[in-house]
């Protein structure tokens, strides 16, 4: 997030980071679930839903967002982590630095990138509630002097709730090509889409959603 060489340590600034692995760990469905592991809080009951991903950062309301560095056009709605490779996490004041954002702190989330190896990856998540998520993540070059590649990550998300009538539905897709001009030139174009089909909302309730209360995870 800073954008330098400099060692974490060495930051004068409350940053942290999750690696992928973190995220696969956690089984995180949004970013809100991982966030919650160092006390960051939803910015509201309302934003408790799986819909949103809104922070409480230091008393100070954020629902602005960064990807890859720049914001982020889908600030507030819950991003399905399929093609995150880490989030990056800047507590305090600094995060002025990076624009209008708010000073308790923001948020940035670093996508997946195309491999120049090819990379194939699946996997099936089965939880309570009727919880199942199969997810992809394939890489490969596009030619034979691999200075073209691609990757594609998609995931389908379906589960009930310990609500009655409370359900959701998640489709999300995430291309992506990169085409290396030279040694020190590369230029990547990359998308999402998702499509989330949730009825009435549970953030009304007096009591704070669950998540999956168990979870079995199979990769290959």
């Amino acid at each position: 997030m800073t954008k330098t060489d400099i060692p974490l340590i060495e930051i004068p600034r409350s940053v942290q980071v999750f690696p992928r692995q973190v995220i696969e760990d956690l089984g995180a469905r949004n970013i809100q679930s991982v966030l919650q592991t160092i006390g960051v809080g939803p910015s509201s009951p309302a934003f408790s839903s799986r819909l949103f991903d809104g922070f409480r950062f230091r008393g100070f309301v954020n629902t602005t967002n960064l990807r890859n560095g720049l914001r982020d056009p889908n600030s507030g709605y819950a991003v399905d982590p399929s093609n995150t490779e880490r989030i990056e996490v800047i507590r305090g004041p600094a995060s002025v630095l990076y624009g209008q954002l708010s000073p308790g702190g923001i948020v940035n989330r670093v996508t997946k990138q195309p491999l120049f190896e090819p990379y194939y990856f699946a996997q099936m998540q089965i939880g309570s509630y009727d919880f199942y998520q199969p997810a992809i993540d394939f890489s490969s070059p596009l030619n034979a002097e691999r200075t073209l590649s691609y990757r594609l990550n998609a995931s389908y998300l379906s589960s009930n709730s310990f609500v009655d009538f409370v359900n959701q539905q998640r489709y999300f897709v995430a291309p992506a090509v990169s085409w290396q001009i030279d040694k020190n030139t590369s230029l990547t174009v990359d998308g999402e889409y998702q499509n989330v089909e949730k009825p009435n909302g549970d953030a009304e309730l007096t009591a704070m959603p669950k998540q999956v209360k168990s979870l079995l995870i199979f990769k290959i």
